[in-house]
């Protein structure tokens, strides 16, 4: 079951990780930092999605991993990533 979700995992983030650098060969995406917050905050669902589907014993679906990290996890990423961002900027 375990390796199941481990192949599952990573056909999953292989066909991501194609169709992600070919939208990164556009010029506006590069320079958007709203879409970099996106992509930031999709890879966080889909590390969370693959730890909650390894404890449950099977996959949890990306919708219930998505609403669990944003009830669970996403103001204190986001409030890190905002520190993060002012530190690197003021040094």
């Amino acid at each position: 079951m375990v390796t199941n979700l481990k192949q599952n995992f990573t056909v999953m983030t292989s066909k991501y990780s194609s169709k992600k650098e070919s939208l990164a060969t556009n010029p506006f995406l590069q320079r958007s930092s709203l879409y970099q917050e996106f992509l930031a905050e999709r890879e966080e669902i889909l590390r969370h999605k693959w730890l909650e589907s390894e404890k449950a014993g099977r996959d949890i679906g990306f919708e219930r991993a998505l609403l669990d990290w944003i009830r669970k996890h996403r103001d204190d990423w986001r409030n890190q990533r905002r520190t993060d961002s002012s530190n690197s900027k003021s040094a």
